[in-house]
């Protein structure tokens, strides 16, 4: 015979109030345990915007996070350092994983992050643009033979620049394509004559324009080139494999993170005054009207869902300029494990 014992309303309530208790408690213990992650960004750009907000307004932290930023100046450089584990996770796009995965070295995108291509063309204001207001592609042409500054090899910028030439019918050797590594490097190299025109991300092609150092001729972000650039996981949180294996925990919440990351930075004009202050010392030379007006433009270029058709762009970018010898599959280079259903 089987014995049931009643249970009194006093004990369920004693339950529930355990149960609700520890809920309020894991974000504790995770705060008093962290785990420790070493992440690559970037400097002065807008791609690794909500990384620096994780960072500066405690979200990495809040997550269970002891977050180790490692400062790199292009996409290949950070690929690098996560293929020899100076680094776990890096900010690289579906261009730069895709090669990897083909080479037999398993990396995968764990979150979406830049959902568009946001980098602009800025030519030295101290040169003749002639078709500078006939915009793209007919500014192309006023390219020709000068030399255009880009991150590094097969970097975002590389791709973009490459992108940009084939679709005004142009080709790659048409201008002297020079690796000059980030901002400061770049705004260096830009000032000294040594580069005719460079791919910006933002602020520095804000800064560039209102400074009157650069006329933007080409901005991407504002949806000029080709429309394969409108739709395309320019920036992703990556990892390889087998450190996503052995550490799943790590990974869930670093994609947290950046999901709670990307919902604040949608309401960016609630709290942009705040928010420049906070951030101004990721932006080292960036006067606070310049960074303002960056935050809000960028705002809604963050997206944490990376979908088929942006991998299938990427896929359309890398063979036509036979990087690659047959498409990567989506879930050879996605991993959707961390992403959010919905956002934001």
């Amino acid at each position: 015979m089987i014995v049931r014992f009643p249970v009194c309303r006093s004990q369920s309530l004693v339950a529930a109030g355990l149960a609700a208790c520890l809920m309020l408690l894991a974000p504790l213990a995770r705060a008093a345990d962290p785990l420790t992650v070493k992440l690559g960004y970037y400097a002065s750009s807008a791609s690794s915007i909500p990384t620096y907000v994780a960072a500066a307004k405690g979200i990495f932290a809040k997550h269970g996070l002891n977050v180790e930023l490692v400062l790199f100046a292009s996409g290949s450089a950070a690929g690098t350092a996560l293929l020899a584990n100076g680094i776990d996770a890096a900010p690289l796009g579906i261009e730069e994983i895709a090669p990897m995965t083909a080479r037999g070295e398993p990396v995968k995108a764990i979150l979406g992050n830049w959902a568009i291509v946001g980098e602009s063309i800025m030519g030295r204001a101290d040169l003749s643009w002639p078709r500078a207001k006939a915009g793209y592609p007919a500014v192309m042409q006023d390219l020709k033979g000068k030399t255009i500054g880009i991150t590094g090899p097969n970097s975002l910028t590389d791709y973009t620049l490459k992108n940009l030439l084939a679709g005004a019918g142009m080709v790659p050797s048409d201008v002297n394509s020079v690796a000059v590594g980030g901002p400061a490097n770049a705004l260096a190299a830009f000032n000294a004559k040594q580069i005719d025109a460079y791919l910006a991300s933002e602020p520095l092609g804000s800064h560039m324009e209102i400074s009157k150092l650069g006329v933007r001729l080409i901005d991407v972000g504002a949806g000029e080139g080709p429309a394969v650039l409108q739709d395309y996981t320019a920036n992703c949180v990556t990892a390889k494999v087998a450190w996503v294996k052995s550490h799943p925990e790590e990974a869930r919440r670093l994609a947290a993170a950046f999901v709670e990351a990307h919902r604040y930075i949608r309401d960016f004009k609630q709290h942009v005054n705040t928010d420049v202050k906070d951030l101004a010392k990721y932006f080292p030379g960036i006067a606070e009207a310049t960074l303002s007006d960056t935050l809000l433009r960028v705002a809604n270029w963050y997206n944490p869902i990376i979908t088929p058709k942006q991998v299938a762009n990427v896929n359309q970018v890398l063979l036509g300029f036979k990087i690659l010898k047959a498409p990567i599959a989506f879930l050879d280079a996605v991993d959707t494990s961390y992403m959010p259903k919905v956002f934001p």
